[in-house]
């Protein structure tokens, strides 16, 4: 499967928004909390936005291989996931990564403010692999 680029705008509640396997039996309220903006663990990644942030543009990248950081990894049991607002939204994307399996996470916070936006949104480039 080849390298596929997905986007999606979507509200942030509870200032985050998720990575996650909806498909599994796992739960994102079970991704392990700690200080920083982006939180992995068994079914996907949960991201905190800024407090004063009510939407966010994100640009997913699957499949290229990313130089730099890894922001580290988690498992999609399905081998799908959801680009997503936590409590849904109309405009929440499903991601088929290929295969079940664990993945390394590239994130990068782009901005703060999306200029020409009416409402507050953040932009945030992501970039997912395999990491098996």
């Amino acid at each position: 499967m080849g390298s596929r680029t997905y986007a999606a705008v979507l509200p942030v509640e509870f200032s985050q928004f998720l990575l996650f396997d909806h498909f599994s039996e796992l739960n994102p309220g079970d991704i392990p909390r700690h200080d920083g903006p982006v939180h992995c663990g068994a079914g996907g990644v949960r991201f905190i936005a800024h407090d004063q942030s009510i939407r966010v543009s994100v640009r997913l990248a699957v499949g290229p291989v990313v130089d730099g950081d890894v922001a580290g990894t988690f498992t999609a049991p399905s081998g799908r996931v959801m680009l997503c607002a936590t409590t849904a939204s109309p405009n929440d994307v499903v991601v088929d990564l290929g295969r079940p399996g664990r993945y390394a996470l590239h994130a990068t916070r782009v901005a703060d403010v999306v200029l020409g936006e009416h409402y507050r949104t953040e932009s945030w480039d992501l970039a997912v692999w395999a990491a098996e």
